[in-house]
């Protein structure tokens, strides 16, 4: 073989190893734009999320906000009840919360209270249940985005943090019933596992 041939072989190779060295870098700076433009997608859906959230809530306040604090005031049987729309007395401490629910004016409403404890029955329930279905069906669209890595999970995870976690009797009120919402208990207890580990840190002096 020639030299001039030898010659022309080793600049195909060398031009061969750029392209390739050439290539390379631009798929991996082709791969980090596509990451980055996911990442940057998951956080703004997480956003949107929230703001869905926020105004879900506020259309359904002040009632929505009674009817969260009621349920930390009951027990297994009265969620079940709920869930069934199963008349039940509670105690007339909790009248405030009932009212609340209802939102209804006190002068209007026609609650029966019978020797300290108020009956709420079929029709009062339809109303506490609708609130709180529709608010645990809001959770579930934002723990399956959550879940699915839809939406950054770490945002999602912060915002509802506190939220979540201080809402005990809504995650029991879920449990009771026959719809089970298993995104938002899987984000309640990741959240709560999470809490745990932070709780669980020595604290730099």
């Amino acid at each position: 073989m020639s030299s001039n041939a030898e010659w022309v072989i080793a600049v195909a190779n060398s031009v061969l190893a750029v392209t390739i060295v050439v290539f390379g870098l631009q798929l991996r700076n082709d791969v980090k734009h596509i990451k980055a433009d996911h990442e940057r997608s998951r956080r703004e859906k997480a956003i949107d999320l929230l703001e869905m959230y926020a105004t879900k809530v506020h259309e359904n306040s002040p009632g929505l906000r009674f009817s969260t604090k009621l349920l930390s005031q009951l027990n297994e049987n009265n969620y079940k009840a709920i869930w069934n729309c199963d008349p039940f007395e509670v105690e007339e401490k909790h009248k405030y919360l009932i009212i609340g629910a209802l939102e209804c004016d006190i002068n209007k409403l026609n609650l029966k209270i019978e020797f300290g404890r108020i009956f709420l029955r079929r029709r009062e329930l339809l109303v506490i249940r609708s609130q709180l279905v529709g608010y645990l069906n809001v959770l579930e669209v934002v723990a399956t985005a959550w879940k699915h890595n839809v939406a950054d999970r770490e945002i999602i995870e912060d915002e509802f943090d506190r939220l979540i976690i201080q809402q005990d009797g809504l995650r029991k009120f879920c449990d009771a019933g026959v719809f089970g919402q298993p995104s938002f208990r899987e984000l309640y207890g990741s959240i709560l596992e999470r809490k745990k580990r932070s709780n669980g840190k020595p604290k730099v002096a």
